[in-house]
């Protein structure tokens, strides 16, 4: 993971940078442009910045030339739309922290209560709503100066992250519904809304600014739909059975909000019947103990889940690996997919 890691700092820096400039020039004379840059700017760059270090690392590795500033915006373009969606996030899953920092719809919460403005909860949530929108739109603005291919990029962009908000409205109904969805449909999920953005799309837009054909776009579609896939499924797990202080948010939350994850079909499909009507007592339930999180905890350890979610990373694995031995590289190079896929299989945040 180190060579695609390695552009973090330069992509952090660029985010800085560009951040810094929009603090000066954003909404002159609205102070809440300029504020709601400050909170941005610590929390795009809280994060592994893994999207951009992949879209830099995919065009390296296809162009044989090292990111130049229009590259570098496109990267920076992936994390601040990142950042936008999970200020979202954040606001429908109701949590008050993300990256280790207060999440931004709870800063303005926050502020609110502190200033006594009327209904905190709704004015917090409307400045976060805006506020995500808003690094979005940055986005826009940086993929219009990607070059010659800005036009393909920013077409396979928009598509991608329609995608994402189709998928994160299935999640949310599923999360709504009283019943287990099936296997199928949580795998259409995770691939909507995660696995199409996070790996997909950074390793093909980095193909297309190498003017790579359509077929590496392909092979390197389906290596990022099978690795993104492996990391919802870990993002799930560690929702429920990882170490806050290393996630950067609560454990337990995805219980609380009744989050249909691959996770809790298994458990529900495992659990006696006692069992299974106590978990439905409590997943979705906002008023969920500590006690409860921890039964539920205690019943995906006893079932052994995690070994069959092991299974199906493991599967998954074997299809990144086979695409990754159509592409035309290295040895070497092949190793650092390999890495990458092993990395979103281990990951402990």
């Amino acid at each position: 993971m180190k060579p695609i890691l390695a552009y973090r700092p330069l992509i952090h820096s660029a985010i800085d940078t560009f951040l810094e400039e929009k603090e000066k020039t954003i909404s002159p004379g609205i102070a809440w442009g300029e504020d709601f840059v400050q909170r941005l700017r610590p929390f795009a760059t809280a994060g592994k910045l893994l999207r951009g270090s992949l879209l830099c690392y995919s065009y390296t590795l296809f162009s044989g030339q090292e990111p130049s500033p229009a590259i570098i915006k496109a990267a920076v373009a992936l994390e601040l739309v990142h950042a936008g969606l999970l200020i979202h996030d954040d606001i429908m899953d109701q949590d008050t922290t993300r990256r280790g920092l207060t999440a931004i719809h709870y800063q303005y919460q926050l502020l609110a209560s502190k200033k006594n403005l009327g209904d905190a909860k709704h004015f917090a949530e409307s400045l976060a709503i805006c506020g995500g929108d808003s690094a979005v739109f940055f986005a826009y603005e940086l993929l219009a100066q990607t070059g010659p291919q800005a036009a393909t990029v920013t077409s396979l962009f928009s598509k991608t992250l329609a995608t994402v908000c189709m998928g994160q409205m299935q999640d949310m109904y599923l999360e709504a519904s009283p019943d287990m969805p099936t296997k199928k449909e949580i795998y259409a999920v995770m691939e909507a809304k995660t696995a199409s953005y996070s790996l997909a799309l950074p390793l093909v837009m980095g193909a297309i600014l190498a003017e790579q054909n359509v077929i590496t776009q392909r092979i390197l579609h389906n290596l990022g739909m099978a690795a993104g896939t492996i990391f919802q499924i870990r993002d799930d797990e560690l929702g429920a059975l990882g170490n806050a202080t290393k996630l950067g948010k609560p454990v337990g939350s995805d219980i609380v909000e009744g989050k249909k994850t691959l996770l809790y079909y298994y458990l529900f499909k495992s659990a006696k019947a006692p069992e299974r009507i106590r978990l439905k007592n409590i997943i979705g339930n906002q008023a969920a103990s500590a006690q409860d999180i921890m039964y539920v905890q205690k019943l995906i350890k006893a079932y052994a889940i995690p070994n069959l979610l092991n299974q199906k990373v493991r599967r998954l694995e074997g299809q990144a690996f086979i695409a990754i031995d159509k592409l035309s590289i290295t040895a070497a190079e092949a190793q650092n997919l390999r890495d990458l896929v092993k990395f979103c299989a281990a990951r402990q945040n």
